[in-house]
């Protein structure tokens, strides 16, 4: 859980991710299965036959994802899941194999060190649905619905003013501290309508047919900020 990747290997052994583009080769039992959180402390544990070999665990810090799909396969297998924080992002992909005569949970895990917060958890379903999750609790496990943060209130982004609202032709961006680099628009079942880069903070509008839309802008870091707004 120090938010680097290690290698199981099939020849006993595990090949440490020195969080430096290199890892140290460590020999270990015969272990090679699946791999999961087997019982629920939040550090990955692995199966071997009739073995269980479970993890003693550290002080390090860690969340784990799960998925239920509403448009997408229900177990969520092909979603992309970004974490964001202070160590920048981790990349996971939801996967329904690792190997031959066993398949590790579906459950995705995270390491993430010693940092105490997570800024935020974002979701890519294979349906073109996304969801962004804030400041989510570390620790502990995430349980995401598909199109759930769609739904809901107005998300208020101190970073971030829309106008004019109603938007009728063109919606414009202004008072956000950070640059605007892209711009997905979603309708409330969470099909995704419109997808553009950002172009002189402002969107147009005008092929959209009215109603409410939600719009989730990434900005350069890749950090995602959502808000709703309404096209007349």
């Amino acid at each position: 859980n120090d938010g680097f990747v290690d290698i199981l290997s099939g020849n006993n052994t595990l090949m440490v991710n020195n969080g430096n583009m290199t890892f140290t080769p460590l020999s270990i039992p015969a272990s090679n299965g699946p791999v999961g959180d087997l019982n629920h402390d939040g550090f990955l544990d692995i199966q071997n036959n009739n073995t269980v070999f479970l993890n003693t665990g550290n002080s390090n810090k860690w969340i784990k994802i799960m998925l239920q799909g509403v448009q997408s396969n229900r177990n969520g297998i092909g979603a992309r899941i970004e974490l964001y924080g202070a160590w920048g992002r981790q990349i996971r992909e939801v996967r329904s194999g690792d190997g031959f005569r066993y398949m590790s949970s579906l459950n995705t895990h995270f390491g993430i060190g010693q940092a105490t917060a997570i800024t935020q958890v974002i979701v890519k379903w294979p349906s073109g649905t996304i969801d962004v999750i804030n400041n989510p609790p570390v620790n502990q496990p995430l349980m995401v619905v598909e199109g759930a943060t769609l739904g809901v209130a107005e998300y208020a982004d101190s970073n971030l003013v829309l106008y004019p609202v109603p938007a009728r032709d063109v919606i414009n961006f202004s008072g956000n501290a950070v640059s605007l680099k892209k711009v997905n628009v979603y309708d409330l079942n969470g099909r995704l309508v419109k997808s553009a880069s950002v172009k002189e903070s402002q969107l147009k509008v005008d092929d959209l047919a009215a109603g409410t839309y939600i719009m989730i802008l990434e900005d350069e870091s890749g950090l995602q900020h959502k808000t709703k707004f309404i096209k007349e």
